[in-house]
Formats: structure tokens, C-alpha cells, sequence
């Protein structure tokens, strides 16, 4: 990952210093909120993605792009303080979630503050294509969150009820960024069309390995283990160990947290999760193959075999 970021660095400043002049317009207490949020930022991967994109057709795109990147980085912070609302978190990457330390109206709120200047900034690229997706996306992470809890509902979830709402939840905002970049690159239709579907099979395999997370088998999350089970939410051991061993991993959380990975493991509730999170990579990894070859696809190739070994470690 890092090396990919390094590649496209100085686009991902620029798309910071566009973030910084949202803040620096924003009214009232927003910036001041909005500003610790994007501080916040991780490995900014969803970035990453469509700037890399943005260089597979090699055109002089760098300004449309590094304005998308930071329409996809706010519509990832909004997405996040309201879900930290939703799961009433109260850890964000190691510090105090939004609500936490502002209650759930002003995170709210700023999320809300952050979703609308997203569509500016995606209106400012002057892509009609780009401008559609990251509107599309904003409503399937809405509808991701609502889908997610009527699954929880569910007398008998499947699979692919799963799969539908880890699309809406993750998936999507990734697909929207390989294609947000492609299309800025003026590759062809057909290639655009490649690239969401590389990032919508990436996601899936992210969700996938986040939800393995959350079993903290190494004991180093940032969050408490197993919030998911805690607030309800059907994750993929979950619901694997279901449809495997007909049981409920919540009548695990009062025994050690050990002891929950065992079991899965020897059931072979982790095997098939690993098997799964490993057919998406292999898609992608196709998927990329339909590229022409450069630095950028490469960088790509880089950030697969980074989640499969990020999975690998989730397994412990």
C-alpha cells in the first residue's frame, strides 16, 4: 500500500488541499469537526484506487482526478460518522468516535455537511460520468446501511442476502473510484466497465476481511472485538457458522474470545471465509489482467496480494 500511495503522492496532497479549503469555507462549528474527521483518514485507499485509474490511459487528467479523489474522501468521512451513530461506536481508529465526542446530532450533522460537499466537488470535475457514480454511490451506502439491519431480521439469511449488503455498505464506493478513474483517463467504455467491476469484487473481499477483523484474533483492533455480534449484525463468520453448524455466535461472547476462534476454525467456519475472500481476489485480479501494462496496474496488482495477505493475518 504504501508504495502505491508514494506513486500517486503528490495527487493525494492536492487532493488534501482541497479537502483543507472545504474546511476553511465551512460555517459555524463545522470545520473544526470536519477537519478532525478527515484527519482521521487511514490508508486512504479509495483514493488511492481512482488515482491510480486515473493513470492507466496515460492523459494529463491529474487536476478532474485529484478533485474526485476528494469528493470519494469526504463521501467516505460522511459515510463513517453516521455509521458510528448507527452502530453507537465508540472507537474510530483508535480515538473517540464522532458521537462520542459530540453526541449523535452534530455527527450527524456533520456527516450530512460532508455528503453535500462531496457532490460539489464531483460536480466541479466536469465529468457527467463521475458525477452520476458518486451520486449513485451516496444513495447504496444509505440503502446499504437500512438493508443491513432488516438482514439482521432475516428468519433465514443467505448468502447472498450478505453479499447484497456488503455491496451497498463497502463494495460500492470502491467500484464508484476504479471507475471515477478510469473514466478520467478516457479508456474506453468497455475498460471503464472492467474497472468498476475490479473495485466492486475488490470491496466485496475488503467487507469480507473487515468482518474476519472483528474477531481480533490478533489482538490488536482498534475497536472493541466483536461489535458486530454485539449490536446484532449478521458478519460473515456469522453467518457461516449458520449455515455450517446451525448455531448463533452470539451465545459465544461470554466465553473467551479464544475460544470463539477455535471453534470457527475447526469447524471450518474460517477456511470457507478465506476461500471466499479468495475468489473475489483471483476475479480482480483477472479483471486487471484486461489492462495494459504500466506502472499503474502494477501498483494495482500490489494492493490485491496486500488484502489477501491482510486476510491471511485476520485468520491468524
Amino acid at each position: 500500500m504504501e508504495t502505491a500511495r508514494l506513486f500517486v503522492e503528490d495527487d493525494l496532497i492536492a487532493a488534501v488541499e482541497h479537502l483543507e479549503r472545504i474546511v476553511a469555507t465551512s460555517p459555524g462549528e463545522i470545520p473544526v469537526r470536519l477537519a478532525a474527521l478527515l484527519g482521521r483518514q487511514g490508508k486512504r485507499v479509495r483514493s488511492s484506487l481512482l488515482l491510480l485509474f486515473s493513470r492507466m490511459g496515460g492523459c494529463d487528467v491529474r487536476q478532474e482526478a485529484q478533485l474526485g479523489a476528494a469528493a470519494v474522501e469526504l463521501l467516505h468521512t460522511a459515510s463513517l460518522a453516521h455509521d458510528d451513530v448507527i452502530d453507537e461506536a465508540r472507537m474510530r481508529r483508535g480515538e473517540a468516535s464522532a458521537p462520542q465526542r459530540w453526541g449523535n446530532k452534530m455527527a450527524v450533522l456533520v456527516g450530512d455537511y460532508a455528503f453535500a460537499r462531496s457532490m460539489e466537488l464531483a460536480i466541479t470535475t466536469g465529468n457527467p460520468e463521475v458525477v452520476r457514480a458518486i451520486n449513485r454511490a451516496s444513495c447504496e451506502l444509505v440503502a446499504g446501511e437500512i438493508a443491513e439491519f432488516d438482514f439482521a431480521r432475516e428468519t433465514n439469511p443467505t448468502l447472498d442476502g450478505y453479499r447484497k449488503v456488503i455491496y451497498g455498505k463497502t463494495a460500492v464506493l470502491l467500484e464508484v473510484c476504479c471507475l471515477a478513474g478510469a473514466s478520467f483517463s478516457q479508456l474506453p467504455s468497455s475498460l471503464i466497465e472492467t474497472a468498476a467491476a475490479l473495485g466492486a469484487t475488490f470491496g466485496m473481499a475488503f467487507q469480507m476481511c473487515d468482518d474476519l477483523l472483528d474477531l481480533n484474533v490478533s489482538g490488536t483492533l482498534d475497536k472493541p472485538a466483536h461489535l458486530d455480534l454485539q449490536n446484532g449484525l449478521l458478519s460473515l463468520p456469522a453467518l457461516l457458522e449458520r449455515e455450517i453448524n446451525g448455531g448463533d455466535l452470539r451465545e459465544w461472547l461470554s466465553r473467551e474470545p479464544q475460544a470463539m476462534v477455535e471453534h470457527l476454525r475447526s469447524t471450518g467456519v474460517l477456511e470457507h471465509a478465506w476461500r471466499l475472500i479468495q475468489e473475489e481476489l483471483s476475479q480482480a485480479a483477472a479483471y486487471l489482467n484486461q489492462f495494459p501494462a504500466c506502472e499503474a496496474r502494477s501498483h494495482v496488482a500490489n494492493l490485491i496480494e496486500d488484502l489477501r495477505l491482510r486476510t491471511r493475518l485476520a485468520l491468524g
